[in-house]
């Protein structure tokens, strides 16, 4: 594997599954962040730390869902983004200064959204798999 190592969320409720646009980019990504070896003790340290960044809330970290490769965000190229389930309130969410918007999509709107690769892979194979 090659790329930069990021950790993101993967939150669904009512079949639905949250994304977030940074301000300074038109895709969308799940929320979560680059792993920082000197800040992070293992993924799920990364994901609470940067769930609590984005989101201004906890999680409660689930399952691994995999790793998928592709071009992230412009700025930082090839990834490598390490999914894992994230149960968060819906209700609590308070975006910080980078995320623009956020959204919670179905299934059939992934189309009308610009994702970038990683992102797109996870939704393709967490389709595929029910």
């Amino acid at each position: 594997m090659a790329g930069l190592r990021v950790v993101a969320g993967v939150s669904i409720c009512n079949g639905r599954v949250l994304l977030l646009r940074k301000r300074e980019h038109k895709l969308w990504i799940f929320p979560g962040g680059k792993f920082d070896s000197s800040q992070d003790k293992d993924e799920l340290d990364c994901l609470k730390r940067e769930l609590k960044g984005e989101l201004g809330l906890d999680c409660v970290p689930g399952s691994k869902i995999g790793v998928f490769e592709g071009n992230g965000l412009p700025k930082d190229g090839r990834v490598q983004l390490s999914c894992w389930f994230a149960g968060i309130n819906p209700c609590e969410i308070r975006l910080n200064g980078e995320s623009g918007k956020y959204a919670w999509i179905r299934s059939g709107e992934i189309g009308l959204y610009q994702i970038t690769t990683p992102t797109r892979r996870c939704l393709e194979f967490l389709l595929r798999r029910g």
